[in-house]
């Protein structure tokens, strides 16, 4: 696994740790993002890190009580907070970005875009109009944070970008391949190569990671032809890759599997949700 995802693997550690550390936690040290307010159905933003999470972390996106930290070249689920207080050995051994002398419960799931450029560009698109509001203790000045209806990492292999937003069950994570882009060079791996997503009798892709199932759909494909879309045959196969049945070359392609947040959280994807935070329209009302 490359170091910069390692890092942000281990400064995610450290967010679940502090997340769990109880009110006893010192605000001035606590390296995890303070909850932030969402203003519409959950999983439908994402927040754009300007300084509530790792700087390695492009954007954040909330869904139920996961938290999903997004790179140019890796989704880093972290799993929803328990209640618990980790100790002041292990917590200081996060915070010092060391791998702690424990795995703490809800250890971060990684879904890596194998072989993918880690400087691929990133950006938001669709801008939501209210703000967000995150404060990280009663004396810190509050963080206004832009969010975003989808997120776009161009080039991420060559002429394919890989575009994410929020589906009913999920978050979906298309593939828009330009025309003449080879679909073959889109692998997924997890924080280790050798650590093996399985297709399942459904047709979905899964790996079991620290008793968490983590679940990418049957993925769905249609090429796109001017204003019309036409379906290509699609599936998983052994290698997180894909296989496709005939297409055109020559019209841009869309591969669409969506990362089953529902599975991963065990429920509906938005049970034991509460209010996290406060967010403003655009015309300052709450």
């Amino acid at each position: 696994m490359k170091w910069a995802l390692r890092t942000v693997v281990v400064a995610a550690l450290g967010l679940l740790a502090a997340r769990d550390s109880g009110p006893g936690s010192d605000p001035a040290r606590d390296p995890s993002p303070a909850p932030a307010a969402r203003s519409g159905p959950l999983g439908a933003r994402f927040e754009a890190n300007v300084g509530q999470a790792d700087p390695s972390v492009r954007f954040v996106a909330r869904y139920g009580r996961a938290t999903v930290l997004v790179t140019s070249d890796a989704l880093i689920l972290l799993p929803p907070a328990r209640p618990g207080k980790a100790s002041h050995a292990a917590r200081r051994a996060l915070v010092e970005g060391r791998r702690p002398p424990f795995a703490p419960r809800g250890t971060p799931s990684v879904i890596r875009f194998r072989g993918a450029d880690a400087r691929a560009p990133m950006n938001g698109e669709a801008p939501n109009s209210a703000s967000i509001t995150s404060f990280r203790g009663p004396n810190a000045k509050p963080l206004s944070i832009p969010s975003f209806e989808r997120v776009r990492a161009r080039n991420v292999y060559p002429g394919i970008d890989v575009v994410l937003h929020p589906g009913p069950r999920g978050i979906e994570i298309d593939f828009e391949l330009a025309p003449g882009a080879d679909p073959s060079r889109i692998a997924l791996a997890g924080d280790r190569d050798d650590e093996s997503f399985l297709v399942r009798s459904d047709g979905s892709l899964a790996s079991r990671r620290h008793d968490r199932d983590v679940v990418l759909s049957p993925p769905r494909t249609f090429e796109v032809r001017g204003s019309q879309r036409a379906d290509v045959p699609s599936r998983w196969r052994d290698g997180a890759t894909f296989a496709l049945g005939a297409h055109r070359t020559d019209v841009p392609l869309v591969i669409d599997p969506v990362l089953d947040m529902a599975t991963y959280l065990g429920g509906s994807g938005d049970e034991g949700t509460g209010i996290e935070g406060v967010a403003l329209d655009g015309a300052g009302n709450i």
